[in-house]
């Protein structure tokens, strides 16, 4: 499991959303969303 990944999954389900996520880390939506996806095929489970 990808430690990032995880700490990405956390800050999306924390600010309730991909959007306002990636304003509160200054960071791409995009990769944020393509990082929770990896971690949900890695898990075999849907998270979002």
């Amino acid at each position: 499991m990808d430690l990032l990944a995880l700490a990405d999954f956390t800050l999306v389900a924390r600010n309730s959303g991909f959007g306002k996520a990636a304003r509160a880390a200054r960071r791409p939506k995009a990769t944020l969303s393509r990082r929770v996806s990896e971690l949900e095929a890695s898990l075999g489970l849907r998270l979002f």
